[in-house]
């Protein structure tokens, strides 16, 4: 009897140890593949769903891109085609009407070209009171021409509560086609030919 019951016990422990050997090395690694797929699954769901609102807004994105693309248009049709001595007269006028005495205006003589745009700096050294300066700014967004300020300094005021300000106008003008095509061909002179 005693050995039957140790047959018995044997057994059972070893149908155990097989079935531990076999959850270990080969039930175990499949259950974490599925945990994985399954993590995997719910990412893509969330893809999917998140593309799928994209797609159903499609030609949504289009009409308002297409909306974006005229608005610039029209925004860079405002760009004045140069800047002139007209320009830098009414740069003049602008301060002088805002109160602000010009001591110097220094044109660069050269435009910093961009992708679209070309834009013209010009130096500037004023005296006056703060409200004056921000009248000027405010005016100068009157302008026909793009007109920013850069580059402003404001030293302390003189006896009289005058400031000395130092300013960068810049100007700015839209690119025609002729000339950012001018543009292009010289960039590509410069790189040389393609091998």
């Amino acid at each position: 009897m005693k050995t039957l019951a140790l047959r018995i016990a044997a057994g059972i422990a070893m149908f155990g140890l097989v079935q531990l050997a076999a959850y270990l090395f080969l039930w175990q690694p499949r259950f974490e593949e599925i945990e994985s797929a399954q993590a995997s699954e719910e990412k893509l769901k969330q893809d999917y769903v998140a593309k799928k609102k994209q797609a159903v807004n499609l030609p949504l994105h289009q009409q308002q891109l297409g909306e974006i693309d005229a608005s610039l248009g029209a925004v860079l049709r405002m760009l004045p085609g140069s800047i002139d001595a007209d320009a830098l007269k009414q740069l003049g006028s602008t301060a002088a009407r805002a109160g602000l005495t010009v001591e110097q205006m220094r044109p660069s003589d050269e435009e910093l070209r961009r992708e679209f745009y070309a834009e013209r700096q010009v130096s500037m050294r004023m005296s006056g009171r703060y409200h004056e300066l921000g009248a000027f700014a405010s005016d100068l967004a009157r302008l026909q021409h793009v007109v920013t300020l850069a580059d402003l300094t404001l030293d302390s005021p003189a006896k009289d509560g005058r400031l000395q300000i130092g300013a960068t106008a810049r100007f700015f003008r839209y690119l025609d086609d002729e000339e950012i095509a001018a543009e292009r061909r010289a960039a590509a002179k410069k790189r040389g030919p393609k091998k």
